[in-house]
């Protein structure tokens, strides 16, 4: 009998998944415990995926400073172009695209030496971060390169390390985007279709 003069069992005092099934089981047979986000099974995961990004726009040769310069780069395959885009507001889609999967702390943004923001301990600043990308956007018209670092406050905690260049080895790509750690696959492809949804992209993975 239990302490309440009762001949059910109690419920259990401590409220493992496991106890409280056992108790369900012994008093309402058939009834079942939903497993909570961190206990399910066969949810669908990618580790550090790494994605190359061209961008449908008009691209020029940057013509070298010497003609031995040139004649070196042609023999290394390192011949450079430009890409004819804007470098803020294309930052300002990528982490709205970061944003619709959920992630919502930025970390830091780096334009060559500069740090144009830096807010590790803001978990949920990724809204007044686009506000203040846009607003810089006339402040550096020749800019050509952009790092971005955000970070998805929840389960696995991973971090997308995203770098934009207008200039660039004509062999590589305008845009790569590492993520860092453990990434949904549902959330991935939230991304992705933000991407495809507001960008001329052609998307391959690294």
């Amino acid at each position: 009998m239990s302490r309440y003069g009762s001949d059910l069992p109690e419920p259990p005092w401590v409220y493992s998944p496991g106890s409280v099934k056992s108790w369900l089981e012994s008093t309402a047979p058939g009834a079942r415990v939903r497993k909570s986000a961190g206990e399910r099974e066969g949810e669908d995961y990618v580790k550090n995926v790494e994605l190359l990004l061209d961008l449908d726009v008009e691209k020029t040769p940057v013509q070298p400073s010497s003609a031995l310069l040139a004649w070196l780069r042609s023999r290394l395959g390192q011949e450079r172009v430009e890409e004819h885009f804007e470098l803020l507001p294309t930052a300002e889609l990528l982490l709205r695209a970061l944003h619709k999967a959920k992630f919502t702390n930025v970390l830091d943004i780096t334009m060559g030496d500069e740090v144009l923001y830096h807010g590790p301990d803001r978990r949920y600043d990724i809204k007044d971060v686009v506000r203040q990308l846009a607003e810089q956007t006339p402040a550096h018209p020749g800019a050509q390169s952009i790092h971005l670092a955000v970070r998805l406050e929840r389960r696995h905690s991973p971090t997308a390390r995203v770098t934009i260049r207008r200039v660039h080895p004509q062999r590589e790509h305008a845009i790569h985007v590492r993520f860092e750690g453990k990434l949904h696959k549902r959330l991935l492809q939230v991304f992705l279709n933000y991407l495809r949804e507001h960008l001329q992209v052609e998307v391959t993975e690294g």
